[in-house]
C-alpha cells in the first residue's frame, strides 16, 4: 500500500462531528460540548483476512482535536508495513494545525502542517522530506485546502445539520494535494455480516478522489481512479452522525473498514 492509499483509507475513518474550513462551505465551530471525547476502533480486511486497525480519538470544543492511529495487522505487515498517526487540532484563533507521523516500509517521516485563516498552510518536514521530483501543487488552492481528517469531519456536520453528505474538498497533508468529492445516494440498510460491528440504517455517501498534486512525476499508476468504488455509511450512533462502514473496491477485490462495538 503506497502513502496516498493509507492515507485515502484513513481519511473515510474518522468518526464523530467536529468542523473545518473548506473551500465553499464549513464551520470552525465544534459539532460537539466539552468533555464529550470518546474513543472508537476499526478493522480494515480484505474479505476474511485483516489488513489494518484503526483507533480515533476525537475532542470537541473551541480547541478541539481528532486523532486517528492506524497500523497494518496480518498479511498486510508483510506486504506493505505500516504506522500512521495524525492529529488535528483546531485554534482558537481560528487556524488549524496538522501533524501527520509514520513509517511505510523502510521509509520514516514526520511533518506539521500549519494553517492561519485564509492563509496558505505552512509545512515543516521534521523527518522523510520528498527528495523524488514531484508534481506541482496548485499554489491557489492551498488556502483553501483542508487535512485528510477535516473533511470528513466537515461532511459529518453537514448531516448533523440535516444538509446531507455531498460536497467537494481540496485535501492536502504537506506534500500531496487530492480532490475528495463526496456524492449523498440517500438511505441504505447495513446487513449484518460480523456479530461484533454494526448493523441498520446508514446514510450511504459515494467518495471520489483524484490527484491533483505532490506525487512523483515518474509514479505509473497500475489502477485508473476510474477503477475504484470508495463507499462509506455513516449511522447515528448516540445521538451523532458516525462512520460505520468503508468499502473501497478495485479490480483485485474490496477491503472493508468495519466500526467495532464490542
Amino acid at each position: 500500500m503506497r502513502r496516498s492509499a493509507a492515507l485515502a483509507l484513513a481519511l473515510a475513518l474518522p468518526a464523530l462531528p467536529a468542523s473545518a474550513q473548506g473551500p465553499a462551505h464549513a464551520s470552525t465551530q465544534p459539532a460537539g460540548a466539552e468533555g464529550d471525547a470518546r474513543d472508537l476502533l476499526y478493522h480494515l480486511d480484505w474479505g476474511p483476512v485483516a489488513l489494518g486497525e484503526f483507533r480515533v480519538r476525537h475532542e470537541p470544543g473551541e480547541a478541539g482535536a481528532l486523532t486517528i492511529e492506524a497500523r497494518s495487522k496480518g498479511l498486510a505487515s508483510m506486504l506493505f508495513d505500516f504506522t500512521l498517526t495524525e492529529a488535528t487540532r483546531r485554534e482558537a484563533d481560528g487556524g488549524r494545525l496538522f501533524t501527520i507521523t509514520g513509517e511505510f516500509g523502510d521509509e520514516d517521516y514526520d511533518r506539521l502542517v500549519d494553517w492561519d485563516p485564509g492563509q496558505a498552510p505552512e509545512v515543516t518536514h521534521r523527518a522523510g522530506a520528498p527528495e523524488e521530483e514531484l508534481t506541482p501543487v496548485p499554489q491557489g488552492l492551498l488556502p483553501r485546502s483542508v487535512d485528510p481528517a477535516a473533511a470528513v469531519l466537515a461532511v459529518l456536520d453537514q448531516i448533523e445539520a440535516g444538509e446531507g453528505c455531498a460536497g467537494e474538498w481540496a485535501i492536502y497533508d504537506g506534500v500531496r494535494m487530492m480532490a475528495l468529492s463526496v456524492r449523498d445516494e440517500g438511505l441504505d440498510e447495513i446487513e449484518a455480516d460480523r456479530d461484533w460491528t454494526y448493523a441498520g440504517p446508514a446514510r450511504r455517501c459515494r467518495l471520489g478522489i483524484e490527484r491533483i498534486g505532490g506525487f512523483p512525476v515518474d509514479d505509473e499508476r497500475e489502477t485508473e481512479e476510474t477503477d475504484f468504488s470508495r463507499l462509506l455509511w455513516i449511522a447515528q450512533m448516540d445521538g451523532r452522525p458516525t462512520p460505520v462502514r468503508l468499502q473501497v473496491s478495485w479490480p483485485l477485490g474490496y477491503a472493508t473498514g468495519r466500526i467495532d462495538l464490542r
